[in-house]
């Protein structure tokens, strides 16, 4: 193999730093035992690191821990940068050699086309591809460092196998979420973005008769808290598809993620069938379910990041937090974990928002405690009713508890006056009034012009 010209430079840039730069360099890219031995043992060490000889330990956790100006972070970039330039002129020697690569049923020498989420787990950066563990790929540093990379960011590239029986590593990135990787390199942090009042109605009209009565009686608005609250069997998992069809109907450019926790099988080929250009991804509650629940929802920040309109549709909430409770969480503790996810949406001042719609169960006491803890954040609310739902009216909607608040943002003046109309007409009249005003009318315009006329 020859020899690297970058690992000579890096060579030279560590023989001009002191003992101490040395340490914690070194105990930066997982030299073992960093803070023993003399300095020509850590510089070896890292060399070695470097050029592929061995692999990085996790990093130390005896001795003072580095502060984050307490090592040159240029060179330990230098450092993940000659290791991957290593690696990889290793694997090509061997392929030329004519050394069998397992690549995930590809021989190729030029690795395999990968795609999933970025993790972090045990101080390791892995892409979940969505399969078995097995199949995780392993994402050197300097990657995270080069593209500045974060948790949930969904990265293409391609990957390879040293050996048959080693997990894979990422070989190159071609896209972070789905563009080049150096446009997300200036992106601010989620929690640096400036939360305003939603002030931009999301049309859900054209999923039926359901999302006219949304879009006029309860309006959804970009960046928006939303639980849709009902019995079990009232159909809001229905409700979730139909407003997830109205949204991508009615929305040009909006990304629309489906999160289905538990949810039965014909249910996910539904979704998945019926809403095509979205990203329906399902899971179960318990094991490793968690984690792609997380996952999803930092994939939906990194996209609002960049400035984008996303809504998140998370249906089985309640699932979820049952789960944690199940694996020994206690109860307060799993109700402000799944409040937490809610609490993510916002609408961002100068640009991008994030939606959140969740469906939550009101049955047994965990679900009533999470509606308790997760109304006090949300600022849209559609409830569902059982005894219309077992009267077979639909959509079942509770208007009495259904409400969007501060929705004078959202609708003009005369859908004000509808939207009160209605409302009165609900009273007298209940759910199936409603539902045969909106069907007797082509669309919501010419509802509430009849409706303004009469009154």
């Amino acid at each position: 193999m020859t020899e690297n010209p970058e690992l000579e430079t890096l060579k030279q840039k560590l023989n001009d730093k002191n003992i101490f730069e040395i340490r914690q360099i070194a105990r930066k890219v997982g030299v073992p035992q960093p803070t023993t031995g003399k300095k020509e043992r850590l510089v070896s060490g890292i060399i070695d690191i470097a050029s592929g000889k061995v692999d990085p330990v996790d990093p130390s956790r005896f001795g003072a821990p580095p502060s984050s100006e307490e090592y040159d972070r240029i060179l330990v970039a230098l450092v993940h940068k000659v290791r991957a330039q290593s690696l990889n002129a290793v694997a090509e020697e061997e392929s030329g050699d004519g050394a069998v690569l397992s690549v995930a049923g590809d021989d190729s020498a030029d690795g395999y086309a990968v795609s999933g989420f970025l993790d972090r787990d045990k101080g390791k950066w892995i892409i979940r591809t969505g399969g078995a563990p097995v199949n995780d790929i392993f994402v050197n540093d300097y990657y995270a460092d080069k593209y500045i990379l974060r948790r949930g960011d969904k990265v293409c590239g391609t990957a390879r196998r040293k050996y048959a029986d080693s997990f894979a590593a990422l070989q190159s990135v071609t896209s972070v979420n789905g563009c080049a990787p150096e446009e997300d390199a200036h992106r601010r942090e989620f929690d640096e973005l400036i939360p305003v009042y939603p002030e931009k109605r999301l049309s859900v009209s054209q999923g039926g008769i359901s999302g006219r009565i949304i879009d006029l009686m309860c309006p959804l608005g970009a960046g928006q808290r939303t639980l849709v609250t009902a019995p079990h069997g009232t159909g809001k998992t229905a409700l979730l598809k139909s407003m997830a069809q109205g949204l991508q109907a009615g929305n040009d450019g909006l990304k629309i993620i489906v999160l289905l926790i538990d949810s039965r099988p014909e249910e996910i080929s539904d979704f998945t069938s019926s809403l095509h250009g979205a990203e329906v991804i399902p899971c179960v509650a318990h094991g490793g379910g968690g984690r792609v629940v997380r996952l999803a929802l930092e994939y939906a920040k990194r996209l609002t990041e960049r400035g984008e309109d996303i809504v998140l549709l998370i249906d089985g909430l309640s699932e979820y937090a049952r789960s944690l409770e199940l694996y020994g969480m206690p109860l307060a503790d799993a109700v402000e974990d799944a409040k937490e996810l809610i609490s993510c949406a916002r609408n961002i001042k100068d640009g991008g928002s994030l939606t959140i719609v969740s469906t939550v169960g009101d049955g047994d006491p965990l679900e009533r405690a999470l509606y308790s803890n997760l109304k006090g954040s949300a600022n849209m609310f559609i409830t569902l009713s059982g005894a219309l739902a077992r009267s077979r009216v639909y959509p079942p909607f509770d208007l009495q508890n259904t409400r969007t608040l501060r929705d004078e943002n959202l609708l003009t003046a005369d859908e004000l006056k509808a939207a009160d109309i209605l409302r009165m007409h609900y009273i007298e009249h209940g759910t199936q009034g409603i539902i045969s005003l909106f069907a007797g009318s082509a669309d919501n315009a010419k509802l509430c012009k009849n409706l303004l006329n009469k009154n």
